[in-house]
């Protein structure tokens, strides 16, 4: 009963944050600008969860962002495999889980975001795929101000 009752949590999450992400860019976004909902949310596993967890969701929420888009399949799903591991890794380091820090992780992530799926898109397309100046710059900011806005609402947990 446990396990199934996790197991539609999971689900839950899953499709709770791919429905976001598909509604606040189709529906939501400022002049194409709209936030990497589902890197944020790989990021909060990584932080808050194992690292093989967060993992396993960013490799699916990846394959649903390759689903929507026109670009190399699989480049989303390695990308966000790749970020919640380096979030995994850096969470051994410092507390990742407030406010501040997410701020941080997030915004350094998806300028890491961008540079590996350039890198993936140099590897198997020959071309460094750019998304131009008015992303590069903006989109980092906007998802990391939406990452300290959800941290601040994130539930903690408490020390017994």
């Amino acid at each position: 009963m446990k396990v199934a009752r996790s197991a539609a949590a999971v689900a839950l999450l899953f499709f709770t944050a791919a429905f976001c992400q598909w509604l606040w860019s189709t529906h939501f976004g400022l002049d194409g600008f709209s936030p990497q909902i589902l890197l944020i949310a790989t990021i909060f596993a990584a932080a808050s969860g194992s690292r093989v967890f967060s993992m396993s969701l960013g490799f699916f929420w990846g394959l649903f962002l390759d689903s929507m888009g026109v670009g190399i399949f699989g480049a989303n799903a390695l990308a966000l495999v790749l970020i919640a591991y380096l979030v995994g890794v850096v969470r051994r380091q410092m507390d990742v889980a407030k406010s501040a820090p997410q701020f941080v992780i997030v915004w350094i992530g998806t300028w890491i975001y961008f540079a590996l799926l350039g890198v993936i898109s140099l590897i198997f397309e020959r071309n460094f795929f750019w998304p131009g100046w008015a992303y590069f710059l903006t989109l980092p900011l906007y998802n990391a101000l939406l990452a300290a806005a959800l941290a601040l609402f994130r539930p903690r947990r408490r020390m017994a």
